[in-house]
């Protein structure tokens, strides 16, 4: 009797801690803190609830369309646009404090864009401020004084911003951690070591609390937080990228959010269940093909290889969780739609290829039956090389696609066209092909521009159509959609077309 009232007054404490605690598994295996660098998800997640930009998206919207997803005030309590659109002026909203007590002003804004747009920074996502003036000259160092650049503190609390057009999706592009506040005071004071958690100082609803590298990221409530006090004390975000190891985490409890990729062979099981969840999200998986390396570097050789994918007999293996994909931009977006690959399939006969990629046992299922379908239909080889998240990042640090296919997986950062087509625009870090394309970069150019809703339709089609159709230098696989355990009880989950997840809206019922 002893022994039993002891484990149920356990099981009561725990109860009630778990009610201001919240278990979320990020998948990949690292988490990248230093904002103005991040472009995966999992890095995404944490920075967006350890910091704020000067808008946001309601952390209670769901939706798949950009009408649905409307940037809402966040750090910049309003705005005025003047000059048919090309200058924004931010009021800040007063009383804002880091989490060491310092007020958050305009300057921080200026001195996080320098950084991000400097070209020894390295920025991934530089090109999302090229929209100013004179910052891509300034990235490209072709200008070195930053006052040229079209952003300016005018006082503590405003921002005046000059773009060189006006830009359609411009206030999406500031949701995007990249463009948060940085203190170039910690930075200079604490070099590459501002992002360690001794010395690391946030604005957000959570400030982090404890990191171990590989396992996991803490984050507890921020007492200096200017908007209201998140119901959800705590956050423990484990770093597990097997599903079948997190969704053991799930069923012993100490997972509550299991928020991207659930063990195949077990999906239809799960579908069933009172906590699955599932909604569209902005996203495609791809392969980059190097057109530096033979035979990829003949269109016609990449023509065949994407007309021999057979994308739905991969799909098959994750039991719903993904769509088969012929369009980079996924549903929703303008410029989406259903090409049709062609080519000579047998010009790859006798053709040795190497594929990398990093991802779960799901993923290396599918890429072989990519190996089955080529040899069989093809005659060609595939070497598969799984990476560890680490190496895969490293490979995009060195800018260099180091074999034939390369795995990749994007999300969109904005609810537009722009954040898929930006990425293979000549120059763009992230465009590892080897390939570029005046007439697709005008294209770009211009859908960026346009104000017409069906004009910029219209260019986004024809941008594709060069990209993986005509040019086919990259290989669209899938569209994916949330498949999501969420624990009965924890309430203000939304399933986020972006893949936005704000531990400040969640609470315990």
């Amino acid at each position: 009797m002893i022994r039993v009232a002891l484990v149920a007054g356990l099981l009561l404490t725990g109860c009630s801690w778990k009610r201001e605690h919240v278990g979320f598994n990020l998948v990949s295996d690292s988490v990248q803190l230093d904002w103005n660098r991040v472009v995966d998800a999992s890095s995404v997640t944490v920075i967006d609830n350890l910091m704020e930009g000067l808008v946001t998206y309601s952390p209670a919207l769901q939706g798949s369309t950009p009408e649905l997803l409307k940037p809402v005030p966040a750090l910049a309590r309003s705005w005025t646009i003047s000059d048919g659109g090309r200058r924004i002026r931010f009021h800040l909203r007063p009383g804002v404090k880091w989490s060491d007590g310092v007020a958050l002003e305009a300057r921080h804004f200026v001195d996080s864009w320098q950084r991000l747009l400097l070209p020894e920074t390295r920025a991934d996502q530089a090109f999302h401020l090229f929209h100013l003036v004179g910052a891509q000259e300034f990235n490209k160092g072709w200008i070195k004084d930053f006052s040229r650049v079209g952003v300016r503190a005018l006082d503590e609390r405003t921002l005046e911003v000059e773009l060189r057009e006006p830009v359609p999706y411009f206030l999406h592009l500031l949701t995007t951690p990249s463009t948060f506040p940085v203190r170039k005071d910690l930075i200079e004071r604490h070099g590459a070591d501002w992002i360690h958690p001794d010395h690391l100082v946030t604005l957000g609803p959570y400030r982090l609390e404890r990191l171990v590298p590989r396992e996991r990221i803490e984050l507890v409530r921020n007492p200096e937080y200017w908007g209201e006090e998140p119901a959800i004390r705590r956050v423990v975000a484990r770093m597990v990228s097997e599903p079948s190891t997190a969704l053991a985490l799930y069923e012993s409890g100490e997972l509550d959010i299991l928020p991207r990729e659930l063990p195949p062979q077990r999906a239809a099981v799960l579908a069933g269940k009172p906590a699955f969840r599932s909604g569209p999200r902005l996203s495609t998986f791809f392969l980059m093909l190097n057109t530096r390396r033979a035979p990829f570097h003949r269109v016609e050789a990449r023509r065949a290889f994407a007309a021999a994918v057979d994308r739905a007999a991969m799909a098959r293996h994750f039991y719903g969780a993904v769509s088969p994909a012929t369009s980079l931009v996924p549903p929703g977006l303008a410029g989406y739609r259903k090409f049709t690959p062609a080519g000579v399939v047998a010009l790859l006969r006798g053709q040795a290829l190497d594929l990398r990629f990093s991802g779960s046992d799901t993923w290396n299922v599918a890429y072989q039956q990519l190996q089955k379908t080529l040899a069989e239909g093809a005659g060609a080889g595939v070497r598969l090389q799984r990476l560890e998240w680490r190496e895969f990042n490293e490979i995009l640090a060195s800018r260099r696609h180091p074999g034939h296919l390369l795995h990749f997986g994007w999300g969109a950062d904005f609810p537009d066209a722009q954040s898929f087509l930006g990425i293979f625009v000549s120059g763009s870090k992230t465009n590892l092909t080897g390939w570029s394309s005046p007439a697709f970069d005008d294209l770009v150019s211009r859908y960026g521009r346009e104000t017409s809703e069906e004009r910029r339709e219209r260019l986004a089609v024809e941008a594709q159509e060069i990209l993986v159709e005509r040019e086919a230098v990259v290989v669209p696989l899938f569209h994916s959609s949330h498949q999501t355990l969420v624990r009965e009880g924890l309430k203000g989950v939304a399933l986020h077309p972006l893949d936005k997840w704000y531990f400040r809206s969640m609470r315990w019922e």
